[in-house]
């Protein structure tokens, strides 16, 4: 990624100012470097879903940024209540995270066959589907631990917020009157 940031860095900088430049509009390159970076920003972002944590969890960016969040102003931890919103959060940009990554290898997959001489739609019509991508990515490291596999940090999360739940959902609440 810091490959592709410092090359929209060097580019953006032999770039002569103009008027489309101050307005706001983005040249074909411009965009091309844009998309370049955001392609990279996901693919971070999947290998921090897949991180395996083997022995322990908070050599993990993900868990100790999530640990990092449970701190109180005063220095405490915040309740389990107040926390499993935190975790489900997490979980559900894991599950956008994993549709887009889906979304961009069937894309790439297509690109591949185009450029290996396929029409458009015969590419589109060989390429796997958007399912089964999406289906090999949550196998990986969006559903619990299963074959002998290293648990990755979703799991982990997974695990965290069910006894959150269940500490939630089964604690008494304080009276009031």
């Amino acid at each position: 990624m810091q490959r592709v940031i410092q090359e929209f860095q060097e580019w953006n900088e032999d770039q002569p100012i103009d008027d489309a430049a101050q307005e706001g509009e983005e040249s074909d390159e411009e965009i091309e470097f844009i998309d370049k970076i955001q392609r990279e920003i996901l693919r971070l972002c999947v290998d921090l879903l897949h991180h395996l944590l083997q022995d322990n969890e908070y050599k993990s960016a993900m868990i100790s940024g999530l640990a990092v969040l449970g701190i109180r102003d005063d220095d405490g931890w915040l309740d389990a209540e107040d926390y499993t919103p935190k975790y489900s959060a997490v979980i559900k940009l894991a599950r956008l995270i994993v549709v887009q990554e889906g979304y961009e290898q069937r894309q790439e997959a297509i690109k591949l066959l185009e450029e290996r001489g396929l029409t458009v739609d015969e590419a589109n019509e060989k390429a796997r589907s958007y399912f089964y991508f999406i289906r090999r990515l949550t196998h990986q490291f969006i559903t619990i631990a299963h074959n002998n596999q290293d648990p990755t940090p979703m799991q982990w999360i997974f695990k965290s917020r069910s006894y959150g739940f269940k500490i939630r959902y089964t604690t008494t609440a304080e009276g009031c009157i």
